[in-house]
C-alpha cells in the first residue's frame, strides 16, 4: 500500500490546452473594435461602450474608451500587443499559477487539437493570466515612441479579454493515476525465520519498513 501511495504522489497532473486562445483573443478585439469603427456618432458609440460592459461584465471608462477608438491605438494592439503574446500562448496560460503548485509529479499538458502531450518537471514555470499581465505591462512601458494614454488602453483592453488556455483535467488525471497503481507488479519480500529484519539503533530502509509491516499483519 505504501508503494501505491508513492506512486499516486508521482503522477503528474493533465492539463488540456485549448489551441485557438490567441484566434479567440484576437477575434474578440477585432470585434471590438468593428463595432467601435462602425458607431457614426458619440451616442452611438457610448452605446457601444455600455454592451461591451453588459458583455463582459467590466466597464471600460469613457476616457480610455475614446482612446480605443484612434487608430493609432488599434494599431499598436493589433499590430504589436497581439504578436508580441503569440509565445505567451504557445504553451498555455492558466487561470491561477496556484492551481498547478500542488501537482508534485509535475504536470502534462495535452493538446487536445494534436494529441500530444508536454511535461513540465517544475509547473512555476507556467504562466498564468497575472503573470502575462504584468509582463505585458513591461513591454507596452518600452515602447516609449506611443503615447502613456495609447499604452494604458492596450492594457486595459487585453487585460479584460484574455483568457486562460490550459484547463486542468481532474477526471484524465484520476483515470491514469489508477491505471498506474493497477498495473504495478506486487513486491514480494521472503523472510526467513530467525532473521533479523533490523537491529536496534540502526536507520530503517523502505524493504525493512515492509517487512516490518508485513510480520505485523
Amino acid at each position: 500500500e505504501y508503494r501505491r501511495e508513492q506512486m499516486r504522489g508521482m503522477q503528474p497532473l493533465i492539463c488540456d490546452l485549448m489551441p485557438d486562445g490567441l484566434n479567440a483573443l484576437r477575434h474578440r478585439i477585432q470585434t471590438f473594435f468593428t463595432a467601435l469603427n462602425a458607431a457614426p456618432t458619440p451616442e452611438a458609440r457610448e452605446q457601444a461602450r455600455l454592451a461591451f460592459a453588459e458583455q463582459i461584465g467590466e466597464e471600460l471608462s469613457p476616457r480610455v474608451f475614446q482612446v480605443l477608438t484612434e487608430a493609432d491605438t488599434q494599431a499598436l494592439v493589433l499590430g504589436e500587443v497581439l504578436p508580441w503574446m503569440e509565445q505567451r500562448f504557445a504553451g498555455g496560460i492558466v487561470a491561477d499559477i496556484r492551481l498547478l503548485l500542488g501537482a508534485t509529479g509535475g504536470v502534462i499538458v495535452r493538446n487536445v487539437q494534436g494529441g500530444h502531450e508536454t511535461m513540465y518537471t517544475e509547473p512555476q514555470v507556467i504562466p498564468d493570466v497575472r503573470m502575462v499581465q504584468a509582463e505585458l505591462g513591461v513591454m507596452l512601458r518600452s515602447l516609449s515612441a506611443r503615447s502613456v494614454l495609447a499604452r494604458r488602453a492596450a492594457q486595459q483592453i487585453v487585460d479584460m479579454l484574455i483568457a486562460p488556455t490550459l484547463i486542468p483535467n481532474y477526471e484524465l488525471t484520476k483515470t491514469r493515476t489508477m491505471e498506474a497503481v493497477e498495473a504495478m507488479e506486487p513486491t514480494v519480500y521472503n523472510v526467513q525465520r530467525g532473521e533479523i529484519v533490523v537491529r536496534q539503533g540502526e536507520r530503517v530502509t523502505q524493504e525493512q519498513q515492509l517487512k516490518l509491516q508485513a510480520l505485523g499483519q
